[in-house]
């Protein structure tokens, strides 16, 4: 917004007003920057406001003098402190033109009580109080007189003259601003009579400790500070200072205007009259600095220095709670948030929502991993006001600062204030921004533009959820009244969830790593030994440990990692008991098949025209087994038998077999896996000499120990756990244990899934205190015989 020229007078006084106008808006630099109650506000519109928010974009000011204006009440209560205290901060320049006679004590203006009054003829002024306007004939003179309003003119292009050579023109900036924003941390104080300033460029730059010409911390109190003072304020008046400061910020080798490229400004601060004030409307030289790319936020700090903080993922679609006052509840704000989130994510769970009451909002934050929580409603300094009145219910902010530390789960607190006083709840940001992951963002705005204020929240969840930007960059480019933020992140991004089925929870919480590589190599060594033909291991791993499904993993996995060329083929064969030499397991597969002992087993295996042009065919076999068909050992030699000489022997034919290559896997669970691998290491030295049959080692598939299962919960985008229970679940699920059967944690993982965890995290407690989890012995059937009583 561009700063404006701002006259003071009485109404008393019009029609020299009327004289001045004229010669103001024949200069054109500043013709349209004038600014005069009459002409700005129109009939019906609230006045008060209208003029301090011209007040606050003012950068110059002409002061009618007069008995008039000094007996004025709304000029002396609402206009002349605030100049004079934008004169004394040197945020303003402040011209005095006499209208009348005025009693030298009357000229010696006492500012919002100080014991130190300002005396109005030691400012700037056009005519002395000895010669005021009305000395110089009447508003209107008699024809005789007309030299005498001549004098009047020559005045009035004085103040012209002097107002132009003030009010720099507006210049564009020397450079379009860019995606990246630079960063620039400062550290300010109060130390009594003026402020101390820090600045730090980047995390290895050391402090910068300039002298800043900026107003004392007396001055810096109130709301009406505008946006050319807010910039002395941080970085003084002196160009040398700041442009080389900025240098440095922006990485330029020679002085730079802050407008040369978009800058993330940390103030680090425990003043609170600077916490309440409207950084978003910083300005330089009449532009606000937000059109170049600034944003403005607090960051807690205790210390001098550039804060480390890390790089914030928000996982989003996620949960999120909407929260509001009585009142506010009711607005049509709530049913267009609901629309809005129906519409970009149809298929996430709409908006919870919270009652107007201290124990609805507080039982909502710890029902769920709510990632956004957005307020929309009055508050004062103390807290939430979901009574819509001081003497109603509030939510301290203390109370809601801890609840929001419980849930450990919310990324982003939107405050969305509505009513009187908002800005005395903005230091309240230094306790929440604790206990939120990324930020706390506030918007301020009297009830008058509530609709405004809605718009606006809209308008910042497109930008931050739809188009992904940078929550404080979003607030300042769709901010409604006085806003702030408070971070705690060096980057923001947002990552979607994955969204997974249920099978992928057992590649995910027992990845089989090692197991995977190995079968994955030996994909590889095919391409290294043309002659090998069958590659063959044995899955051992006890029971619950959900062995039968590694070999269709180990399928998912190759075929998710294929090469150009190649094709794959699965096929599980479940061996019955009695299986116990090369023959009775080449029976199964004829009769599986439907192939007689005289027809190739491989044509109802594959599909012989898929080949064509192929360099290799991978076929996957999954063999079935388990300790209780007859003698195990008897099982793992008769399918290493049959693969070797059966199998063998029709890969060895010449034509599309040639391409054939066999990755065979019997999985097997048995109690006894460590006298199973003594068998497993005997068949594989037996067969080292044949070289198309290659027996490999294969790790055991272990039970889930806790590495696993903390890995499992601290990846948020495959678990989907409320972030309290993350770090305590691996160790209540294991109780005294080392281990567990993977069958049984994926079962009780599956309880909590997606919205249970609470529950789950309630009845494991309970079992573990009453001796009932964890069980003795491995039951697959524990949950379901619990469930059935």
């Amino acid at each position: 917004m561009d700063s404006k020229i701002f006259i003071s007078y009485s109404s008393q006084d019009k029609p020299y007003c009327d004289e001045l106008l004229p010669a103001l808006k024949a200069v054109a630099g500043i013709r349209e920057r004038v600014w005069r109650d009459r002409e700005e506000i129109d009939i019906g519109d609230p006045f008060h406001p209208t003029i301090q928010q011209a007040l606050a974009d003012s950068r110059l000011a002409i002061l009618l003098v007069s008995a008039n204006v000094l007996t004025s009440d709304y000029v002396i209560r609402h206009e002349l402190p605030f100049l004079l205290r934008q004169y004394e901060g040197g945020a303003l320049k402040l011209g005095i033109i006499y209208v009348s006679s005025v009693a030298k004590a009357a000229l010696s203006v006492a500012v919002d009580g100080s014991m130190h009054p300002v005396d109005l003829t030691a400012i700037h002024n056009f005519n002395s109080p000895q010669q005021p306007l009305d000395l110089i004939s009447g508003p209107q003179p008699p024809l005789d007189l007309i030299s005498e309003r001549g004098k009047r003119n020559l005045l009035y292009a004085r103040v012209a003259d002097w107002a132009a050579r003030h009010m720099t023109p507006l210049s564009p900036p020397a450079r379009q601003p860019s995606a990246a924003r630079h960063d620039l941390a400062i550290f300010i104080e109060d130390r009594r009579d003026h402020w101390q300033h820090q600045f730090f460029p980047g995390p290895q730059a050391g402090a910068i400790k300039p002298r800043i010409d900026c107003p004392a911390p007396a001055l810096t109190v109130g709301y009406g500070l505008d946006g050319e003072m807010l910039f002395q304020l941080l970085f003084g008046s002196e160009p040398a200072t700041f442009t080389n400061l900025f240098a440095l910020a922006f990485g330029s080798d020679r002085p730079v205007d802050p407008t040369y490229a978009p800058l993330r400004v940390r103030l680090l601060t425990r003043a609170g009259q600077l916490q309440r004030l409207p950084w978003s409307t910083i300005a330089y030289q009449g532009r606000r600095l937000s059109q170049a790319g600034w944003t403005v936020e607090f960051q807690n700090s205790g210390e001098p220095g550039f804060p480390e903080y890390p790089r914030h993922l928000c996982y989003f679609p996620g949960r999120v709670l909407l929260a509001a006052s009585a009142q506010s509840g009711q607005a049509a704000h709530f049913d267009d948030l609901r629309r809005f989130f129906q519409r970009y994510w149809p298929d996430n769970p709409g908006p919870a929502r919270a009652a107007p009451a201290a124990d609805s909002l507080r039982h909502e934050l710890q029902a769920g991993s709510t990632r956004l929580l957005y307020y929309y409603g009055p508050a004062s300094r103390d807290g939430l006001l979901l009574q819509d009145r001081a003497d109603g219910e509030i939510l301290p902010w203390p109370d809601l600062a801890s609840s929001l530390r419980q849930s450990r789960s919310v990324s982003l607190l939107f405050l969305n204030l509505v009513g009187d006083g908002g800005e005395e709840v903005l230091p309240q940001g230094s306790l929440l921004v604790e206990s939120v992951k990324g930020a706390v963002l506030f918007q301020c705005n009297p009830r008058s533009t509530a609709h405004a204020a809605a718009r606006a929240g809209l308008a910042w969840l497109e930008a931050v959820f739809v188009r992904k930007i940078d929550p404080v960059v979003a607030l300042h480019q769709h901010a409604s009244g006085q806003i702030s933020a408070w971070t705690r992140y060096s980057t923001w991004q947002i990552d979607a969830p994955k969204r997974l089925q249920n099978p992928d929870l057992v590649n995910l919480l027992l990845d089989r790593t090692h197991q995977r590589h190995a079968l994955s190599g030996a994909r590889d060594e095919f391409y290294s030994y043309p002659r090998r033909r069958i590659h063959h291991v044995v899955a051992l791993g006890k029971p619950g440990c959900r062995t039968s499904e590694f070999p269709a993993m180990i399928r998912q996995h190759l075929v998710g990692n294929a090469r150009e060329r190649e094709v794959y083929y699965y096929q599980p064969l479940e061996l019955p008991p009695g299986t116990r030499h090369a023959q009775d397991v080449d029976e199964l597969a004829r009769r599986r098949y439907r192939r007689t002992p005289h027809q190739p087993l491989l044509d109802a295996l594959l599909d012989p025209a898929a080949l064509a042009g192929m360099t290799f065919c991978f076929l996957i076999l999954g063999w079935q087994a388990s300790a209780a068909q007859g003698d195990a050992a008897d099982v793992l030699n008769a399918v290493a038998d049959w693969c070797r000489t059966r199998l063998a022997a029709e890969l060895g034919a010449d034509g599309w077999q040639a391409k054939v290559r066999v990755v065979s896997i019997v999985a097997l669970e048995s109690e006894h896996t460590d006298e199973l691998a003594g068998t497993v290491e005997r068949l594989i030295e037996e067969c080292d000499s044949d070289v198309g049959f290659h027996f490999a080692e294969l790790e055991a598939l272990a039970a889930v120990r806790r590495q696993d299962l903390r890995a499992y919960f601290r990846n948020e985008t495959i678990c989907g756990c409320d972030d309290r229970y993350r770090e305590t679940f691996p160790d209540l699920l294991l109780g005294s244990r080392k281990e567990m059967p993977f069958d049984e944690a994926v079962s009780t993982i599956r309880r909590g899934e997606p919205d249970n965890w609470g529950t789950l995290f309630e009845e494991l407690r309970e079992l573990t205190r009453s001796g009932a989890w964890p069980p003795p012995h491995y039951d697959p059937s524990f949950w379901r015989l619990r469930d059935a009583r």
